[in-house]
């Protein structure tokens, strides 16, 4: 059985949050992804902190993770259901090797 449990952030003055949540359900676009394992790192640490500016409440901090895709948005073309997908930082960087534009 699933069950999306998430660590919140409210703000960057704020203790974290765990709070069991419904899994969401894919909009037109969207990816569900069931993660499998994910590293919490500097980059979140810096935009919990405020380095990039305000963030609003109820962060769910995480720029890496790895897992499965259990749903799709309609409009979703590049991946489905079953794929075995990773969650980084560098949006632009959808395969292949490295490259300073990302």
């Amino acid at each position: 059985m699933l069950r999306n449990s998430t660590i919140f952030i409210r703000d960057s003055q704020a203790s974290p949050e765990l709070r069991n949540e419904p899994i969401p359900q894919a909009g037109p676009y969207d990816v569900v992804v069931q993660v499998h394992a994910a590293a919490l790192n500097f980059r979140d640490q810096a935009m919990l902190s405020g380095a990039y500016g305000a963030t609003g409440s109820n962060n769910v901090p995480l720029s890496d993770g790895a897992g499965e895709v259990i749903a799709v948005g309609g409009q979703v073309t590049r991946v489905q259901v079953g794929d075995r997908v990773v969650a980084h930082c560098f949006e632009h960087w959808i395969g292949g090797p490295f490259m300073p534009e990302f």
